[in-house]
């Protein structure tokens, strides 16, 4: 019977690389246990995959035939890892074959499936061992948020027809390239380079032997990842957390100043969590900073994002020591009615009902004044190019800013801001 398989799985398909081809011959007889079809209780061995996931491909495989051959083994790959929009949703109604169109609720699980699956194959990944550290881990709820969240653009009507399931899955990079992590994994054909198209970026600048709760998940990490420009996403460097460094807006300003982009995540004492994605590094003075790139989360209760209406650019704010403005981190929105805001005398914040920077903006904490239980940030992307030290001043550099701003608390300003002799080209 093995060397009826062998004939049947030369030809190599269309589509498949020579290495894909003889990786799929070698998984399926291992599958068949060198058989020419292989049977339920073969595939129900399939290692990284979720069991929603599995019973999926139980069902296509085995419910009109007992056994399936090498050809139709392949074809849910194929389709799916390199087959067009048309053959991927010939595979997904395949799932079900139900009449009148698939069950919206259906879709939802297998993106859940996908998800918890694609997740399931990163703990061994270089990446998610660096988080370790972090204390990042995936709880069944928030995994369950972020495929909620990629379903968003469902049709709320309890079935689904095609031709609305097209439109949405051609809509999903995102999804589909943790499909095809999946596939290729379960299908044998993965390689460490497989994960790149949605990575979990590297984790650095966490002191060895240092463990803190993070807030953020790794379902959390991946879904703030992709959402930002791609030369940011290879590394996230730790920079501040109120539960190692202390309740200090002092301590903030001399960890974030200068550090380049950045993410900033706040959980109130509700327990809800959001934050804000700010492009240009943080810096005091009384002008708006940031581009179109920002946008302001959430990640709990629910999962959402907001991105600039470009009908203004107030995308950051940070001021301190000042009478006629306003002390404080601000990220959307106007002066005293900003989209997320942490005061300067730290511990409180706001966000207001409204915010016209960024589109579809809902607010973001429990109560509009929210009382503080946890900030963390995040750089993201290279470090900044230093310039010349020659040409700094002392107190411009990022390890000096705490200093500084104590010196702003205590009443004494730096009066030789601006000061300085201009630098020639």
């Amino acid at each position: 019977m093995g060397a009826n398989s062998s004939k049947k799985a030369t030809g190599r398909h269309p589509g498949l690389s020579d290495e894909e081809h003889r990786q799929l011959q070698k998984i399926f007889q291992v599958a068949s246990k060198d058989s020419s079809h292989c049977t339920e209780m073969n595939i129900q061995l399939w290692n990284g995959i979720n069991d929603r996931l599995l019973a999926l491909f139980l069902n296509y495989y085995f419910k009109s035939k007992k056994a399936v051959d090498f050809e139709n083994f392949i074809k849910p790959y194929v389709n799916v890892v390199h087959g067009t929009v048309d053959e991927k949703i010939e595979i997904l109604t395949s799932f079900w074959e139900t009449e009148g169109g698939i069950q919206t609720k259906d879709i939802i699980e297998y993106v859940y499936g996908v998800v918890h699956s694609f997740l399931q194959n990163l703990l061994n990944d270089e990446t998610y061992e660096s988080w370790k550290s972090a204390g990042c881990n995936s709880s069944d709820d928030r995994i369950r948020m972020f495929s909620n969240f990629l379903c968003h653009d469902l049709p709320l009507s309890p079935l689904i027809s095609s031709e609305q399931l097209t439109v949405w899955v051609s809509s999903l990079s995102s999804l589909h390239a943790m499909e095809k992590a999946v596939f290729r994994n379960i299908y044998g054909t993965s390689t460490p380079d497989i994960l790149c198209e949605i990575n979990m970026p590297l984790c650095l600048g966490i002191t060895p032997g240092t463990i803190f709760p993070s807030l953020l998940e790794s379902s959390d990490i991946l879904f703030l990842n992709s959402r930002l420009p791609k030369e940011m996403r290879c590394e996230w460097r730790f920079l501040f957390s109120t539960k190692i460094h202390g309740e200090s807006f002092s301590k903030l300003l001399g960890n974030i100043c200068n550090q380049g982009a950045s993410l900033i995540i706040v959980k109130d004492k509700l327990g809800h969590v959001f934050g804000g994605f700010a492009p240009d590094s943080w810096n005091v003075g009384p002008s708006f900073l940031g581009n179109a790139t920002s946008f302001l989360f959430k990640l709990e209760p629910s999962l959402n994002i907001y991105h600039p209406t470009c009908y203004n650019d107030h995308y950051q704010y940070l001021n301190i020591q000042q009478q006629t403005m306003p002390n404080g981190l601000g990220m959307g929105g106007q002066f005293e009615y900003f989209g997320l805001w942490l005061d300067a005398e730290f511990g409180t914040g706001h966000s207001s009902e409204s915010c016209t920077t960024y589109r579809g903006y809902q607010m973001l904490s429990g109560e509009k004044n929210f009382q503080i239980d946890h900030v963390e940030v995040w750089a993201v992307g290279k470090p900044p190019v230093v310039e010349d030290e020659e040409q700094r001043s002392v107190l411009d550099d990022p390890k000096n800013w705490e200093t500084k701003a104590m010196l702003e608390f205590a009443g004494r300003p730096q009066h030789s801001e601006g000061l300085r002799e201009p630098v020639e080209d």
